[in-house]
């Protein structure tokens, strides 16, 4: 299969599209084949979401414990999901020196929030929740369209996320991404912080 390249451009269709071919390969990879997204292809359709798929398969593959059982710790429910998911959201995009929500942003922590959100689509996916597995999608593209768009597009928009995370630069991004990782969520969560910080800190780099 022929893999094109990115315009770089963002749009709520164009984001929708990563968002839902990385959940939907992801619920793939634990063995689970939802008939509803048939139209899904096996394959990334571009450089950008074969990318994606890489460094979010990269990400869990170094926090296997944590990843095993984020979703769980957070007690996900129907009722529950969607506010737990954007209060996670919300931490992880907190600048913590001024307190402030939604003004942090690199294109490590857009890729950690991006790997959450395919670990919960599999979570819901394999919890008698497939009915929430939209949803997560829905919710996950519209965070990215309003909450994290302008900064994106100062940045190159997915052009800059491909470029950032290129392969001659992993070791690099992986620096600055998984250092410490674990110990830094186990000690949040000992010192009572709470699981949605604890998940946030995780990634705090």
């Amino acid at each position: 299969m022929n893999i094109v390249k990115t315009s770089g451009k963002m749009s709520d269709s164009v984001t929708k599209q990563y968002i839902e071919d990385y959940c939907i390969n992801r619920i793939r990879r634990g063995n689970i084949d939802l008939e509803s997204y048939q139209h899904v292809s096996q394959e990334p359709f571009n450089t950008v979401a074969r990318r994606m798929r890489e460094i979010g398969e990269e990400i869990e593959s170094r926090n296997p414990d944590f990843f095993a059982g984020c979703c769980e710790q957070l007690h996900i429910s129907e009722t529950t999901a969607y506010a737990k998911f954007k209060d996670l959201a919300d931490e992880l995009f907190k600048d913590q020196e001024n307190g402030q929500r939604g003004t942090c942003m690199s294109w490590g922590r857009i890729a950690a929030f991006i790997t959450f959100s395919g670990r919960l689509a599999l979570h819901c996916a394999s919890n008698n929740m497939e009915s929430l597995v939209p949803s997560v999608i829905g919710w996950t593209s519209r965070y990215i369209d309003t909450k994290l768009v302008v900064w994106m597009s100062d940045h190159q928009g997915w052009d800059g996320f491909l470029d950032f995370f290129d392969k001659n630069r992993v070791r690099e991004t992986e620096n600055e991404i998984l250092t410490n990782a674990i110990g830094t969520a186990l000690t949040y969560g000992a010192v009572g912080v709470g699981v949605v910080a604890g998940l946030a800190m995780l990634f705090r780099r």
